[in-house]
């Protein structure tokens, strides 16, 4: 049975978000490697004073200026390249919304497309993390910084406190700037969320002629936190779009948008409205039949026609005959159209695409492991209790694979 309209931009929108992740951890490695750079460096400081002065001489106020140099330097590094990830994934997004749209709908017509300049703006004045920890990405950098100063410089003070030498004191500054690293991926992987997003909405609000709602979408595979589960399948409006008057929505705040906190990788994916379509989109050939709209409508006349006969079709008034040929016309659009997927997890979904697309998402030898129904497994037994990917021998020893 061939797909709907709607379920198709749901498939291209969730293999397009389950991708964007895969592109954050790239950018997560990238950075990391800086980062380790710049925590071995801050290592050798660290060591090379305490030798030279002793634990006990170290002065606190004059090192943490030598700290703060060393660490604003990479951490505005950090920033700078997560500003670029941002800008380059709003582009992509932009690029991939206009064509998941004209791929999905069953006429051909050209969606419209956001001002790349004006979702850039927008990117860079926003807020993000979730209603919680809302901060622009200048805020976010800000607040990493002085974390990770503080965190250091309480490492080398507790272990000055203690007695410890010089290795101890090294090792407790490399678990400060652990808790570093893990911030700034967390922070990439939010900064990507935010960014595919917002100009996924603006794809959307562009198009709102032919889209009648937001659907959220969460990522249902692991630890999803509380509010990402209780918000899948639920729909909001399309931001600035007018509705009638009492209008309801099952998303609660309707305009809540992701990401809905840290390390979030829930979205939105616009739930198609059939006779947006065919009224907005004028005289153009479908996909599916090439049929122009003056042959389409004729068709669903002689349809109508057929279906209460002749002899009935002449006793009709116009406005009987146009309300019979309105049915045509709606039930194609439910047809070929259709009304949002509803009920189904992240993993239901996968396990209805092809191997090849499994295998790209959780490796070969996991996806082998998943489909394998002698091992039973869910995606829940892919991550730990904080929401890490275990390794194949993790799962094998755990298991009993």
């Amino acid at each position: 049975m061939a797909r709907t309209s709607n379920e198709k931009l749901f498939d291209l929108y969730l293999r397009h978000q389950i991708r964007l992740q895969g592109l954050s951890k790239k950018q997560e490695r990238q950075l990391i490697k800086l980062m380790n750079k710049a925590d071995a460096k801050l290592n050798r400081t660290v060591t090379a004073r305490l030798r030279a002065l002793g634990p006990g001489k170290l002065k606190l106020g004059a090192f943490r200026k030598e700290v703060n140099l060393l660490r604003k330097e990479i951490i505005a590094l950090v920033g700078q390249k997560i500003g670029e990830v941002i800008g380059d994934v709003a582009e992509i997004e932009l690029a991939a919304g206009k064509n998941f749209i004209e791929s999905a709908v069953p006429i051909e017509f050209n969606a419209k497309a956001p001002d790349p300049a004006t979702v850039q703006a927008t990117l860079r004045r926003a807020a993000f993390g979730g209603d919680e920890m809302a901060l622009t990405l200048t805020k976010w950098m800000q607040q990493l910084t002085t974390a990770d100063s503080n965190r250091i410089m309480g490492a080398v003070a507790a272990g000055l406190q203690n007695g410890e030498d010089i290795e101890q004191i090294v090792r407790r500054v490399g678990n400060a700037t652990a808790l570093t690293r893990n911030n700034v991926n967390a922070l990439v992987r939010t900064a990507v969320n935010h960014a595919s997003n917002t100009a996924r909405n603006e794809v959307f609000k562009a198009n709102s002629d032919i889209i009648t709602a937001l659907r959220w979408v969460s990522t249902l595979d692991g630890r999803t936190s509380a509010i990402c589960r209780a918000r899948d399948g639920d729909v909001g409006p399309v931001p600035g779009k007018e509705y009638p008057a009492g209008t309801t929505w099952t998303l609660d705040p309707p305009e809540a948008q992701p990401p809905a906190h840290v390390r979030c990788r829930s979205i939105k994916v616009a739930v198609l409205d059939g006779e947006g379509i065919d009224d907005t989109l004028g005289n153009r050939p479908f996909v599916r039949d090439t049929r122009t709209r003056r042959v389409r409508e004729k068709n669903f006349r002689e349809d109508a026609h057929k279906k209460v006969g002749d002899e009935a079709w002449k006793k009709m008034s116009p406005a009987d005959r146009n309300g019979m040929i309105r049915d045509m016309r709606r039930d194609w659009v439910k047809t070929n159209v259709g009304t949002a997927p509803a009920g189904t997890t992240y993993e239901q979904w996968l396990r209805q695409q092809p191997r090849s697309f499994q295998n790209e998402v959780l490796g070969v030898e996991k996806a082998k492991m998943w489909r394998d129904p002698d091992n039973n497994l869910t995606m829940d037994n892919f991550v730990d209790s904080l929401g890490r990917e275990r390794t194949i021998a993790e799962m094998q020893r755990l298991y009993d694979i």
